[in-house]
C-alpha cells in the first residue's frame, strides 16, 4: 500500500508485522513485529489494508481488525466474533461518512462507527437474513450509497440507506467461477473484480436485478402405474392410488441452475417446502381432495408470486390403505428398535470416554489421544495439567451442587480458549489436562496458557454465588521431557505440585532440576523396599524429661536411615 509521503507499507507473517519500505533507505519504520504482540503471537497475516480519512492505517486480518497510528506506532485490536474468536476479515473500506466496512469469512459484512462519547467503535452485522447470499465474503467496493460485496461466487449490492442486499446470481455464467480476496475496487465510475477466470469490468450504475417473470410449470406428474402426463396446469382429476410424483420447470433459461422452487399440498401441509432437483414426490396420501402449487424465481432470485396449480383427489380401495398402514406400523417399529440400538451404542460410548458431568473426554478418551499423538513422526506439543486451588473448599461451604456447576464452567471456558487440533479433558476431581499442539516457543506456549489460566481465575457466577478460584498449571514438552506417555504425564504432574507448592495460581515448566527431585524420590524409595531387609534402619529414643523435678518421666522413639552409600538419611525424606 503506497505512503503519501513516499514508500510503501508492506505486511507479512511473525516477525514482520508490518512496515514502510523505501526504495532508496530500506525499511525506515516497523510495528507490530516484537512476539510480544498479539499480531505476531497469534500467527496473523493481513489480506486488506487502507489509509482512512485521519491518516490511520486500517488492516483486515485473520483475526479481525487492525488500527494503526503510523506516526506513533499505537494500534487498536477490534475483533469481529461478537464473543467469538478468530473471525477472519477479508477486505475493508471506508465510505464518505466515515464508517469502516469489513468483509469477514462467517460473519457477514460488518460496520464500525465511531463513537466519539466513548471513543470506541460500534459494530453492526449484516448477513443473510438481510438479503446477502452468504455469510462467508471475500472482497467489497462501495460506490456512492452502495457496497458491492463480493462472495466466492455471488455478487451482492447492499444499500448503506436501507441495510438491505440484493444478488445477482445470472448475471455472470461462467463454470467454476471463483472471485478472488480483497481484489474489487471502484474504476472510472466501473466495478473492478478479479478471479480466478480473468478480470472482469462491471458498468454497475446501468446494472439491474432481473425483473422477467418467466411462467412456472408443472411439467409432467408420474403415478404407480408409470403412465407420464404432460401437464402444464392441468391434469386428471382422480387417481386410483396415494403415490404421486410431480417435475417443475421455469420458463427462464438464462442460468436454469439458478432458479429456485418452493411448493406446497394444500390439505396436506400448508407450508411451503424447497424443490430438489425440480422434482416432488408423495406416498401413501390418504384419499381426500388436494390442491399441489408451485412457485419460483428467475435467474436473479427474484419470486414470482403467480403459482402453477394442480388440482387431484385420491381414491384407493380400503385394503391398500391398511396395508400401507401395517406397512408404516412395521417400518416405525423397525425404525424405533435401530434408533434405540443406536441411542445404547452412542450411550455406551459416551460412558466409557466421556466425562458425564462436564461433556469432556474423560481420562480413557485423553489416554486414547496421548497414545495417539506419540505416534506422529516428528511431533512437538505440549502437556499442561491443571489443578484448581482450594476446589475442595467450594464443595465443604456451598455444597456438590455447586461443585458440580463450577466444573461444568470450567468445561465450558476451556472449550471456548482453545483452538484447532488442541484437546482438553477431564481426569477426575478438579484435574483437567489439555494437549496443545499451535505454539512457536516455550514463551509462546507460556503465553496461551496464561490466557487459560486468566479465563479459568475470572469471577464464577453460580445461581447468585460470586466464587474466586485460582489455577495452578504444570507443563511438560513432548519429546524434550519426556517420550513415553507415562513419563510425561508424570513429569507435568510433578510440575504442576511444584506450582503449588510455590504459592498457587502459577505456570510452572518441568525442567532438569524438577527431574533430579524426582529421580532421587525414585530411588528412595526403590532402596525403601530392600532397607528392612538389609537392617539399614536404626531406632534411637530420646528421653523427655520433667524441668521440675529433672526425672526422665518418658522417651520418644525415633527411626533413622543409615544408607551403605548415602550415609545418615534425614527422616524428612524418606517418611
Amino acid at each position: 500500500m503506497a505512503n503519501p509521503t513516499g514508500g510503501v507499507w508492506i505486511t507479512g507473517y511473525y516477525d514482520v508485522g508490518i512496515a514502510l519500505f523505501d526504495q532508496t533507505d530500506g525499511i525506515t519504520k516497523q510495528y507490530m513485529h516484537e512476539w510480544s504482540h498479539v499480531y505476531t503471537n497469534e500467527g496473523n497475516y493481513t489480506q486488506s489494508k487502507i489509509f482512512d480519512r485521519d491518516g490511520y492505517i486500517w488492516m483486515a486480518t485473520t483475526d479481525g481488525l487492525f488500527r494503526l497510528n503510523p506516526a506513533t506506532g499505537e494500534d487498536e485490536h477490534i475483533q469481529l466474533g461478537e464473543g467469538r474468536e478468530y473471525i477472519r476479515a477479508s477486505d475493508v473500506a471506508q465510505d464518505k461518512n466515515g464508517d469502516i466496512w469489513v468483509t469477514t469469512d462467517g460473519a457477514g459484512l460488518v460496520k464500525l462507527s465511531y463513537n466519539s462519547l466513548t471513543n470506541t467503535y460500534l459494530k453492526k452485522f449484516y448477513t443473510n437474513k438481510d438479503g446477502l447470499t452468504e455469510n462467508e465474503l471475500v472482497s467489497l467496493a462501495i460506490a456512492n450509497d452502495y457496497i458491492w460485496v463480493f462472495s466466492t461466487q455471488n455478487i451482492n449490492r447492499f444499500d448503506i440507506k436501507t441495510e438491505t442486499a440484493i444478488s445477482f446470481p445470472g448475471l455472470i455464467q461462467i463454470p467454476n467461477l471463483n472471485y478472488n480476496i480483497s481484489s474489487s475496487y471502484i474504476w472510472n465510475d466501473r466495478l473492478v473484480v478479479s478471479s480466478n477466470r480473468g478480470l472482469f469490468i462491471i458498468e454497475h450504475e446501468k446494472l439491474a436485478q432481473s425483473n422477467f417473470e418467466p411462467t412456472i410449470s408443472i411439467s409432467t406428474s408420474k403415478t404407480p402405474d408409470n403412465n407420464l402426463i404432460h401437464l402444464g396446469n392441468n391434469g386428471p382429476s382422480v387417481i386410483e392410488d396415494g403415490d404421486i410424483e410431480f417435475k417443475v420447470a421455469s420458463l427462464d433459461y438464462t442460468a436454469p441452475d439458478n432458479n429456485k422452487f418452493l411448493y406446497r399440498l394444500r390439505n396436506h401441509n400448508e407450508e411451503w417446502q424447497p424443490v430438489y432437483r425440480n422434482l416432488v414426490s408423495y406416498g401413501h396420501l390418504p384419499p381426500g381432495d388436494y390442491v399441489f402449487e408451485v412457485i419460483g424465481t428467475n435467474a436473479d432470485g427474484v419470486w414470482i408470486s403467480e403459482p402453477a396449480q394442480y388440482e387431484f383427489t385420491v381414491s384407493r380401495p380400503m385394503r391398500d390403505y391398511v396395508i400401507g398402514v401395517l406397512i408404516i406400523l412395521l417400518a416405525t417399529f423397525f425404525l424405533l428398535y435401530l434408533m434405540q440400538r443406536k441411542q445404547q451404542i452412542t450411550d455406551l460410548h459416551s460412558q466409557i470416554r466421556i466425562d458425564s458431568l462436564t461433556r469432556l473426554p474423560n481420562r480413557m478418551g485423553f489416554n486414547e489421544q496421548l497414545r495417539s499423538s506419540l505416534k506422529i513422526e516428528n511431533s512437538i506439543f505440549a502437556l499442561a495439567v491443571l489443578d484448581f486451588d482450594g476446589f475442595k473448599d467450594i464443595n465443604d461451604i456451598y455444597g456438590h451442587s455447586i461443585g458440580d456447576k463450577f466444573l461444568q464452567e470450567v468445561g465450558n471456558r476451556l472449550r471456548d480458549s482453545i483452538k484447532g487440533r488442541d484437546y482438553i479433558a477431564r481426569l477426575s476431581g478438579d484435574e483437567f489436562v489439555l494437549i496443545l499442539y499451535h505454539f512457536i516457543n516455550e514463551d509462546n506456549l507460556f503465553n496461551i496458557v496464561n490466557r487459560i489460566r486468566e479465563v479459568l481465575s475470572r469471577t464464577y457466577e453460580l445461581d447468585d454465588i460470586l466464587l474466586k478460584s485460582s489455577v495452578s498449571i504444570g507443563i511438560a514438552i513432548y519429546p524434550k521431557d519426556g517420550i513415553t506417555r507415562q513419563e510425561l504425564f508424570s513429569h507435568a504432574d510433578t510440575a504442576m505440585y511444584q506450582a503449588k507448592k510455590l504459592g498457587k495460581n502459577l505456570i510452572y515448566f518441568f525442567n532438569d532440576e524438577l527431574r533430579l527431585q524426582l529421580e532421587r524420590k525414585i530411588a528412595i524409595k526403590a532402596n525403601l523396599e530392600k532397607a528392612l531387609e538389609r537392617n539399614e534402619f536404626e531406632l534411637y529414643y530420646q528421653p523427655k524429661v520433667n524441668p521440675t523435678s529433672m526425672t526422665i518421666v518418658g522417651c520418644e522413639a525415633l527411626i533413622r536411615w543409615n544408607h551403605p552409600e548415602q550415609g545418615l538419611v534425614p527422616p524428612d525424606q524418606f517418611i
